[in-house]
C-alpha cells in the first residue's frame, strides 16, 4: 500500500513506454553547493518524478533499451 505522505496518485503505465529512455528529462538541482541530477517524466497526465523515474530509466539501461 501507497504511503499518502509519498505518492499523490498510483496508476499503470505500459512497459513499453516506461521503458522509452527519451521520456526522461534530466534537471539538475543546486543545493548546499552540491548538484543533483534528478530525473523527470509525464505519462497521460501523471507526473514521474524523483526515485520513481530513476529507477525505470535506469532499469531501460540496464536492460538494454537504445534511446
Amino acid at each position: 500500500r501507497a504511503s499518502e505522505d509519498e505518492v499523490s496518485a498510483v496508476f499503470e503505465m505500459p512497459l513499453a513506454q516506461a521503458l522509452q529512455l527519451g521520456r526522461y528529462h534530466p534537471l539538475d538541482i543546486y543545493r548546499r553547493g552540491n548538484s543533483h541530477r534528478v530525473w523527470l517524466s509525464w505519462y497521460e497526465h501523471y507526473f514521474v518524478w524523483g526515485m520513481t523515474a530513476n529507477i525505470l530509466r535506469e532499469l531501460a539501461l540496464q536492460i538494454g533499451v537504445k534511446p
